[in-house]
């Protein structure tokens, strides 16, 4: 997963798995 280091797991629940860089 390329999230990002500042809230990869906030990005997962507020956009998904798959639109994290959205």
């Amino acid at each position: 997963m390329a999230a990002p280091a500042k809230g990869e797991n906030l990005s997962l629940v507020v956009h998904g798995p798959g639109d994290i860089r959205l």
